[in-house]
């Protein structure tokens, strides 16, 4: 409980890879993985007025009530990872190349002090 609401955090996750050695002396390695981050804020219920939603009141900067950004689903994170290797071996040498992408969605959506229109 903060701000007079419901806090919630989730995490998912996955991940996967994959080893193929097509000959004696060369390996190719691929991986995938994924991470879902997710906060959610939801107003307490008993805060919550039939016709007119969260009631919340503001004296001199200080809040009294339901917090002003609730209820919130943010951040939203989703993280991709792709990473490809490939190692060759002849004779004395060692030679390996790769890939590895990465990439980072974020959301956030917040309105402080949202209006309901009657």
């Amino acid at each position: 409980m903060n701000s007079n609401g419901n806090d919630d955090v989730s995490i998912r996750y996955g991940r996967a890879s994959w080893t193929f050695v097509p000959g004696g002396s060369t390996v190719n390695e691929a991986r995938f993985g994924w991470f879902k981050d997710r906060q959610a804020d939801s107003v307490d219920s008993k805060l919550l007025d039939p016709t007119y939603g969260a009631l919340s009141l503001s004296v001199n900067g200080l809040q009294i009530g339901s917090g002003n950004y609730l209820p919130r689903i943010q951040p939203s994170e989703n993280r991709f990872e792709y990473a490809d290797n490939f190692s060759w071996t002849t004779g004395k040498h060692s030679f390996k190349f790769g890939v590895n992408y990465l990439s980072t969605e974020d959301y956030t959506n917040q309105l402080v002090q949202r209006q309901r229109q009657l």
